[in-house]
């Protein structure tokens, strides 16, 4: 189901931590989220004729929000054009020391899927020449790949720094500032 509904991948991955302890209280959110999916089976994602393919993405993370363990959460939305065709929320594997290394952790992980779908449109032949964006609303995190001073602070991420800043180096990605909303 959270391949097909992104909008409870979260939630069930949150309750699903708890299978080796159930409790009832997990019982209580997994009924919930069964309650949730019957309302809400008519709903779901559009693909419709577009002649737009251009391959952009967003990124987000959640510093230290796991209560159990401090872990950050990241998720990225992935779209060619105006359509959702890749999304995922997962926990990070190390703890985060600071909101810039969780996003660009983030980054990384985003970059990853990017690369991964752009050589894919490229090998059936439908992929145009537009380098792919990854929009972040994290301006530490978008200078870092540009701004070298920053690399001394960085050494606890160096590995997803140089993977991500070598794709930009090459111009097969770029990252691009976005201001972050609240309605």
């Amino acid at each position: 189901m959270t391949f097909t509904c992104p909008d409870i991948a979260y939630t069930v991955n949150k309750v699903s931590q708890f299978m080796h302890c159930p409790m009832d209280t997990y019982w209580v959110a997994v009924k919930r989220i069964l309650g949730y999916i019957k309302s809400t089976s008519s709903h779901g994602l559009f693909l419709s004729h577009t002649t737009t393919t251009l391959l952009h993405g967003y990124t987000n993370f959640y510093w230290g929000g796991d209560v159990d363990d401090r872990k950050s959460t990241t998720g990225f939305a992935i779209y060619l054009g105006n359509h959702l065709i890749s999304w995922s929320s997962q926990k990070q594997h190390v703890v985060s020391r600071s909101s810039t290394e969780a996003e660009y952790r983030a980054l990384a992980v985003a970059t990853s899927e990017l690369t991964r779908l752009s050589s894919f449109f490229r090998d059936i032949g439908s992929f145009n020449s537009s380098t792919p964006i990854l929009w972040c609303d994290n301006l530490s995190a978008t200078y870092l790949n540009v701004n070298p001073i920053f690399h001394s602070r960085t050494k606890h991420m160096v590995i997803d720094f140089h993977f991500v800043r070598d794709k930009v180096h090459a111009k097969s990605l770029s990252i691009c500032y976005v201001v972050h909303m609240i309605k």
